[in-house]
């Protein structure tokens, strides 16, 4: 016969296991229940897990997430881009001449589809025109004054309600489980900074990007450090994994992305010993975000998708899996 104490605690445990699943449960309340949810949370518990065959130690606990498409909504362009845009229509009005270049012109005219037409050196030339020549504090400044007023000109919402909330809660629970989570992005790394501490948490010593060459420069007896018109790196696709292992120099254990320019990440973050999990967000929702995945207006998602089965990657199906989307929805 059971004793009342033997009874007791088995009644504790039971409690706590379930207060420690309604915990989880809370942390991820924008996600539906569902495989994608359940395999996120299996991980997260048997990585963190000191009694757990798959315990990876803090140290090695790393996480590398991409930006568009996978923190924030990239559509109808990157908010990066609609940025060096707003920049060029600023530098079109001070200097007409400006206007009869076709990325100038296009930039003015707020028109994205001729700036893609002008194919990444037109996209370089237009982001090293816009992101140059000030010293590093004063461009972060002018990026985080556009933003407290730029808005999705679909939605009208600000770029800074534009954050996927189901992500937002997934890079909190990793957090709390003592994950180091890099932000790894083809955008500029000093546009990025600017803001990715204030919005999603991630410090600024966290960020792999683009990066644009930089000077030291002692300007009216101050010294600065200035972007220069010259780009130093250009963080997409295999680029990715080389420079996480630079600025790293540890294989990450998750990996989180949403094109195949992050097919390069996923591979080399799934190819390492031990438990390890690569997903893809899967734009599906064309009512409450865009519906996209084989385009070439926004990040493409093909050949990733056939990789995924084959790899075991983990495929987020934004309408299927998340409850809600933006937490204005």
């Amino acid at each position: 016969m059971m004793s009342l104490f033997s009874t007791w605690a088995r009644l504790l445990i039971i409690s706590a296991a379930f207060t420690f699943n309604c915990a989880v449960a809370d942390e991820l309340a924008s996600w539906q229940p569902g495989e994608a949810k359940q395999r996120l949370i299996s991980f997260v518990q048997q990585v963190s897990d000191a009694n757990s065959a798959h315990f990876v130690a803090p140290s090695e606990r790393i996480a590398v997430v991409d930006n568009n498409g996978t923190l924030w909504a990239e559509q109808p362009a990157s908010p990066q881009l609609l940025f060096a845009m707003a920049q060029a229509k600023n530098m079109v009005k001070a200097n007409p001449q400006l206007g009869k270049q076709a990325v100038f012109s296009a930039a003015a005219d707020g028109d994205i589809e001729t700036l893609r037409q002008q194919g990444i050196e037109g996209l370089l030339q237009l982001f090293i025109a816009t992101h140059v020549g000030l010293p590093i504090s004063q461009f972060e400044d002018r990026v985080n004054d556009w933003l407290a007023e730029a808005k999705n000109p679909e939605t009208n919402r600000l770029h800074t309600q534009m954050v996927y909330l189901p992500m937002m809660e997934l890079v909190r629970y990793l957090q709390a489980n003592d994950f180091d989570i890099w932000l790894v992005t083809s955008g500029s790394l000093g546009f990025v900074r600017a803001w990715s501490e204030q919005l999603y948490g991630i410090p600024p010593d966290r960020i792999i990007a683009s990066e644009l060459k930089t000077e030291f420069r002692v300007l009216n007896g101050r010294p600065s450090l200035i972007h220069m018109p010259e780009v130093g790196f250009i963080n997409t696709g295999g680029n990715k994994a080389v420079a996480i292992n630079e600025r790293i120099g540890r294989r990450p254990i998750l990996a989180i992305g949403n094109s195949d320019d992050d097919i390069a990440m996923l591979q080399w973050t799934s190819a390492g010993d031990g438990k390890r999990l690569a997903a893809l967000i899967h734009h599906t929702d064309g009512e409450r975000e865009w519906a996209y995945d084989k385009t070439e207006s926004a990040s493409n998602l093909d050949k990733g998708l056939e990789l995924a089965p084959a790899n075991d990657w983990l495929v987020v199906d934004m309408k299927k899996d998340w409850r809600r989307v933006f937490d204005w929805q």
